[in-house]
């Protein structure tokens, strides 16, 4: 959870040339037990960080100081126009459909504010051996996959892409002593979408 390819893809996220992430409002929805928000709250400096997730369990363990919100993505309990920043890491994949999130998002953003999204992309062969081996049961079976292409249709019109894309990296699994059977090298592949939401005519 804190180290490897997981990491460089949410500094990937942190790099963004087009997010001055150290002012205004941050939104991180669907934040769990905040491992990725310990990681954001390293890097930015200033500015209000708020983490959203729908289980009171999860939040109570976010341990950095960030203001919580009892709420699900798909119904946010935050005015409109209220964050210069909207994420959602590491949680694409658990959306049978994810046009509502996406819209939610992109309703608290100010105008000229970003939502990103950042997940495992269907050409991640970690999730595509483990589905092979699997055969589609269980957690397996719940991961929505997608890719640069499927992703446009749920993206709302009021929106501009910025990014759309696929990060690969090459791990060496040799040495990991693991219950997956995995081959002796495997493709990581993450989906980040980025979004900006222009200034209102």
């Amino acid at each position: 959870m804190t180290g490897g390819t997981r990491t460089e893809a949410i500094q990937y996220l942190l790099n963004r040339a087009e997010v001055e992430i150290h002012k205004g409002i941050w939104i991180d929805t669907a934040i769990g037990a905040g491992f990725v928000q310990s990681m954001i709250y390293k890097t930015v400096q200033h500015g209000l960080m708020v983490g959203v997730d729908f289980s009171r369990e999860m939040l109570d363990l976010v341990e950095e100081p960030v203001e919580r919100i009892l709420g699900s993505v798909f119904d946010l309990p935050i005015r409109g126009d209220a964050a210069n920043i909207a994420t959602n890491i590491f949680c694409l994949s658990d959306y049978p459909n994810p046009k509502k999130a996406f819209s939610e998002l992109s309703r608290i953003i100010k105008s000229q504010g970003v939502v990103m999204f950042l997940d495992y992309s269907d050409e991640d062969t970690y999730w595509t051996t483990r589905r092979a081996q699997h055969d589609n049961d269980g957690v397996i079976g719940n991961i929505n996959l997608r890719n640069p292409d499927n992703i446009i249709q749920y993206l709302p019109e009021n929106t501009r892409i910025i990014q759309n894309i696929i990060i690969q990296y090459e791990v060496d699994t040799s040495g990991f002593d693991n219950r997956v059977n995995l081959p002796d090298n495997i493709t990581r592949a993450f989906l980040f979408i980025e979004l900006y939401k222009p200034r209102s005519a």
